[in-house]
């Protein structure tokens, strides 16, 4: 986890969420004290569903998705 100043995050927003886009989870702080912590999406039941499938069928997982989808 990184550990950023609420003034730093504003100057370098885009660093940080990219940085969170690629998995990093993020600690905010105002004066030393923590005060949010920004974390990257978790997946859904679905979407590791569908990653899972996609990989035992040899597929990527859009396919999969489309797949499961047109069960539906």
């Amino acid at each position: 986890m990184i550990t950023v100043s609420i003034t730093d995050l504003k100057k370098r927003k885009s660093h940080y969420f990219r940085l969170a886009e690629y998995g990093e989870a993020i600690l905010v702080t105002r004066y030393g004290k923590p005060i949010v912590e920004i974390a990257p999406k978790r997946k859904s039941k679905i979407e590791i569903f569908d990653s899972l499938i996609g990989v035992a069928k040899g597929v990527d997982p859009v396919a999969a998705k489309e797949e499961r989808l047109a069960l539906l």
